[in-house]
């Protein structure tokens, strides 16, 4: 409604050129002091400082970690043992001494080898062992050769050091053969940290989903002031000039009355209606200022074009675009990688053992430790063991459990392709169905004003009714509300889709 400018009072020549100064300068200061914040610096802000990124982002960093642990069973493994033994014995036994003191040290170096499964350890001994042996033993079988006679058995004492190195190798032949086994737990680690990553993406793009939907409210609320703030300026325009309207035909003062109570009745509507959406827009921009940990954005204001739409890609092109960015899919196709591994590793272990060991070594026994080293005795060994589980069911069926949770993580998959091009289709739909509700809306809101516009001057003609003004600018201001929460629908669709297709 537009309203016969007021005529000024008259001002003194240098007082009013300074008042103009003045109010500009004003202006500049408050213009340039103003910031606004777009929705693509809101979220910059929280993905640089919002715990929750952070969390998010340390999950699959664990199981990175854990997955290196597991590597560590192919590191080499040194091992020191230092050992003393006492015995004592009140039993004639037949080739034991009576008592025996003995002191070591078997120091070993260990590696599993991933590529064929085979163990190789090399040893190293040191032994000294002090025996006695008692005189009521006869025979050479039982007594040590060197000490005592025949004469005078008496006890004989034998003290002497044992000192020896070896090498031994352990090779699978058929399971764990090429070390199937040995990697199948560090192998799937890698699916597991993989998938990690996917959901990690996924829940971080959900969340900067729904603080990209806060932004919009946001903006919505900013709009609803705005739009609050020029409804109470009408209204005060028109408190102002409902005095000075004279209706043709002479008007009572009963009229004028009802008129002015009316007019300012609809100032204190306006205003109240103006004190709720800021109330409501301040505390949205509280939060989000808080969530981004950006004390600034309390004095900022939301700068999007809210009333823009932007393009969409066809269906076909986004439903392709949305599986080759889901990390819901990714997720469960690391999943089925991950029982695959697994399943291999089954696989292999329902199979029988059959395991070459060899070994070989030298070995020194003197009194004397430095004579010991000479190691002049040799040793070897070779054996084949063979094991076979009768019936091997325990096996079977963890194959076949392996394999079943395959097939069913195959048709999660497959729901999970169905859910997502159904979304897409969704949004899609909703979204050009939302474009036809807001080419309605603005239509709306022109014949609104129209009408607003031809009551305000049937008022001032003095051929209105002031009641139907008002009405009309309810209507108009209802038609704006509307359209501005239509067009932050849309928006709000239009984020979801480029979630959807991992524009976020």
């Amino acid at each position: 409604m537009t309203y016969p400018p007021t005529k000024p009072r008259n001002f003194n020549k240098l007082l009013l050129p300074l008042l103009w100064f003045m109010a500009g300068t004003a202006l500049l200061l408050s213009s340039s002091g103003a910031t606004a914040a777009t929705l693509e610096q809101f979220l910059s802000r929280i993905k640089s400082s919002h715990p929750y990124m952070k969390r998010e982002a340390i999950g699959p960093e664990v199981d990175e970690a854990a997955r290196q642990q597991l590597a560590g069973d192919k590191d080499w493994i040194l091992r020191i043992t230092p050992n003393a033994r006492h015995t004592e014995s009140s039993l004639a036994q037949p080739g034991q001494p009576e008592s025996a003191t003995i002191y070591g040290t078997r120091m070993s170096l260990e590696k599993t080898f991933w590529a064929t499964g085979a163990r190789l350890r090399f040893t190293a001994d040191t032994l000294y062992a002090d025996q006695t042996w008692g005189d009521r033993l006869t025979g050479p079988q039982t007594r040590p050769p060197g000490g005592g006679n025949a004469q005078n058995p008496g006890p004989i004492s034998e003290a002497q050091y044992q000192t020896g190195v070896g090498v031994s190798i352990s090779q699978p032949l058929m399971q764990n053969r090429g070390g199937a086994q040995d990697r199948v737990l560090y192998e799937a680690a890698e699916y597991q940290v993989e998938g990690s990553q996917a959901k990690t993406h996924e829940n971080q793009k959900d969340f900067l989903l729904q603080m990209a939907e806060s932004f919009l409210d946001w903006a919505l609320a900013q709009e609803r002031v705005q739009i609050a703030r020029e409804r109470l300026k009408e209204e005060q325009e028109a408190m102002t000039h409902v005095g000075a309207i004279t209706k043709p035909g002479g008007g009572t003062p009963q009229v004028a009355a009802l008129d002015a109570a009316r007019a300012e009745d609809a100032v204190m509507s306006a205003r109240r209606n103006l004190a709720l959406a800021e109330a409501v827009m301040k505390s949205l921009r509280a939060r989000l200022a808080e969530l981004a940990q950006n004390p600034s954005m309390n004095n900022e204001s939301a700068e999007l074009s809210l009333y823009e739409t932007g393009a969409i890609p066809s269906a076909e092109k986004a439903e392709k675009m949305a599986i080759r960015q889901s990390g819901i899919l990714r997720s469960l196709m690391a999943q089925k990688k991950q029982l695959t591994t697994m399943g291999a590793g089954l696989e292999d272990k329902s199979d029988p053992e059959l395991t070459l060991n060899l070994g070989a070594g030298l070995k020194g026994e003197d009194p004397d430790y430095s004579q010991s080293l000479g190691m002049e005795k040799q040793e070897w060994n070779a054996s084949l063991i063979f094991v076979y589980p009768i019936g091997n069911n325990s096996a079977t069926q963890e194959v076949r459990k392996n394999r079943l949770q395959i097939m069913r993580m195959e048709e999660d998959i497959r729901v999970a392709r169905l859910d997502l091009s159904a979304l897409v289709k969704k949004l899609i739909t909703r979204i050009e169905e939302t474009d036809k509700a807001l080419s309605v809306s603005r239509e709306h809101v022109a014949a609104a004003a129209r009408r607003a516009g031809e009551e305000g001057r049937m008022y001032s003609s003095g051929k209105g009714d002031l009641a139907l003004a008002i009405l009309s600018r309810d209507n108009k201001e209802k038609a704006r509300a509307l359209l501005a929460e239509t067009s932050a629908e849309r928006w709000k669709l239009k984020l979801a889709l480029d979630a959807a297709l991992g524009a976020i």
